[in-house]
């Protein structure tokens, strides 16, 4: 029988909250200088994108995601129908893991960890965050963010706030972002 996105996504986000570590589970993520989206995004002690090949989708633009995602994320995880299991290993870069849904399709199988952890781009992860976001995480870092557009709120905070805290900083606002009124990928 074919997967489809709908099936591996409902558990695929059943598995992540069922971990100890579990943390927020975001939907269609929003990449910046891209027209792609992240399947799936858990945001906890690291930000991990999840990618879903159904049995019913193809490969064609798994490459260009997995290359923009390594950018933007620490973590990177293809999640794949069986059927897909070889062009997913021979796509992909080693800094991905890569896990295969497996036999009664309510379980998955770790078929290639990552080799590395990705470092991702401050400079890129800072563009997830909204302008109330940005103006919070400046005044926070000693920056006044009145009359600073975003770009400027972004480049102020590139260059006093170290990379690793720029990630915990990001995490915190999409940890704690309400989403009651506003679709994740759309910018305020």
């Amino acid at each position: 029988m074919r997967t489809h996105d709908p099936d591996i996504r409902t558990r695929l986000v059943a598995w992540l909250g069922s971990r100890p570590e579990s943390g927020r589970i975001l939907h269609e993520v929003w990449i910046p200088f891209s027209h792609l989206r992240a399947d799936v995004v858990e945001v906890n002690g690291s930000l991990t994108a999840f990618e879903i090949k159904s049995g019913a989708d193809d490969l064609s633009r798994l490459r260009e995601q997995t290359a923009s995602f390594v950018k933007m994320f620490d973590h990177v995880t293809v999640v794949c129908d069986p059927r897909h299991t070889g062009g997913v290993l021979a796509i992909s870069p080693p800094s991905c893991d890569v896990i295969e849904v497996a036999g009664d399709r309510d379980k998955f199988q770790m078929v290639r960890p990552a080799e590395a952890k990705t470092s991702p781009e401050s400079w890129l992860q800072l563009r997830l965050l909204w302008r109330t976001e940005l103006a919070k995480a400046a005044t926070s870092a000693g920056i006044d963010p009145r009359r600073c557009t975003r770009g400027e709120l972004r480049d102020r905070l590139l260059s006093v706030v170290p990379a690793a805290a720029i990630s915990g900083l990001v995490r915190e606002a999409l940890r704690t972002r309400n989403l009651s009124d506003r679709r994740f990928g759309r910018r305020p």
